[in-house]
């Protein structure tokens, strides 16, 4: 049996200890100590790493009454363990900052934490509710900040099961006696196996990054101690730079960033009104000049340089008309051809559209009336617009080839 040095004394990162035994893992080689300071991971909260006697921890989990340290080989005898400190605290401070935001919800809020997952870059919670207010978690991000500079005493203790209702704890207790019970001083009281700061000063600041629906109810992104700083950090030099971009203070960039919103709607809805003057003249020059054959007009063309979304709309235009048949090309970021017909024609346009493809190494496919397809590059582009011009002419009402 492992003697769980660790829920004793959280700060303690070096240690000595007796190796009782070396079991196969799937990870590795499992080494069983007859005490240990590193916690297997448990109730959100991952594993400690470290050394074991020179070995890598690689990973810590509880089996029985027993935790077993895999570690990158075998190792025996009396060996010092020695544990990430850096990685230790910052569990700690995420753990005891999840204790107090979730005590702060449940009374700012009335909301229950259903669960807790400390991650590798921000914590979160699961609350058992549909939606809350953003100034109601405002209230209860500020609560337990306050609880956080009030520097109070976090305790530990021990109890039985069977005393666990008379001790006003928050959340349902685990069945397992005896039960550790962590209290935030004059705060929160809840039976928790993590490891956690001595005083709540040491969690530095509880800030709330994240609120998501997610299934029954709500998952709530937070960062704490370390974490905090950096993201703040981060924030802070993003803000600088975007206000040196824009030529302005950070005090000042929403207000600029709102005005350059409406600059750009401005210029948008221009930029719209223009390019729908020259989708029609574009359509009327096309079908002023395309030739007229068998009393079917045919509109052959390269676009280049014109977005594909824009020639799209111009050939549904031409569609539109009596008796007009469109064979377009378009070289933008990729080549593409677009044939279309209208609806007064009875044949399939989308052979003519294959076999025009085929010559450029291309794929496609579409409707009856209207086919369109990529090609690999725009070298055979002209070439297979004059193979459709041929072979569509014996489609027309009449066909025949002048």
């Amino acid at each position: 049996m492992t003697e769980e040095s660790y829920l004793q004394d959280a700060y303690r990162c070096r240690f000595e200890a007796n190796v009782l035994a070396n079991v196969e893992t799937e990870l590795g080689v499992g080494v069983v100590l007859d005490k240990t300071y590193f916690y297997p991971g448990g109730g959100g909260q991952p594993a400690d790493s470290g050394t074991l006697g020179g070995a890598a921890v690689v990973a810590v989990s509880r089996h029985g009454e027993n935790i077993v340290h895999v570690c990158d080989h075998r190792i025996d005898g009396i060996v010092i363990g020695a544990i990430d400190w850096e990685g230790r605290f910052d569990h700690m401070q995420q753990h005891t900052g999840q204790h107090i935001l979730s005590g702060a919800l449940l009374k700012r809020c009335q909301v229950e934490t259903t669960s807790f997952h400390l991650g590798p870059e921000s914590s979160s919670i699961q609350l058992d509710v549909l939606g809350l207010e953003l100034p109601a978690l405002g209230e209860a991000e500020a609560l337990a900040n306050e609880i956080v500079w009030k520097n109070g005493e976090v305790r530990t203790s021990f109890m039985r099961l069977d005393e666990a209702s008379n001790h006003d704890l928050r959340g349902a207790p685990p069945e397992r006696d005896p039960l550790r019970v962590v209290e935030v001083e004059g705060f929160d009281r809840v039976a928790c196996g993590g490891t956690h700061v001595a005083r709540t000063g040491e969690i530095g600041l509880i800030k709330i990054i994240g609120v998501e629906r997610q299934g029954h109810g709500i998952r709530l992104e937070f960062l704490c101690g370390k974490r905090g700083l950096r993201d703040y950090s981060e924030k802070h030099d993003v803000t600088a730079q975007l206000a040196k971009s824009l030529g302005t203070n950070r005090e000042d960039l929403l207000a600029t960033v709102a005005r350059l919103k409406e600059v750009e709607s401005r210029d948008r809805d221009r930029i719209r009104q223009l390019s729908g003057q020259l989708l029609a003249l574009t359509t009327s020059r096309l079908l002023k000049e395309a030739p007229i054959v068998q009393n079917v007009q045919i509109v052959r063309h390269v676009f280049e340089g014109w977005a594909l979304e824009d020639v799209r709309h111009l050939v549904q235009e031409l569609q539109q008309q009596d008796r007009c048949v469109a064979l377009i090309a378009v070289k933008a970021e990729k080549a593409h051809l677009i044939f279309a017909r209208s609806k007064d024609l009875a044949f399939d346009i989308r052979g003519l559209l294959a076999d025009a493809l085929a010559i450029t190494g291309g794929r496609g496919g579409g409707r009856p009336d209207m086919a369109q397809g990529g090609a690999p590059s725009a070298d055979r582009l002209q070439a297979a617009l004059d193979f459709a011009w041929n072979a569509l002419l014996p489609h027309l009402p009449g066909g025949r080839t002048p």
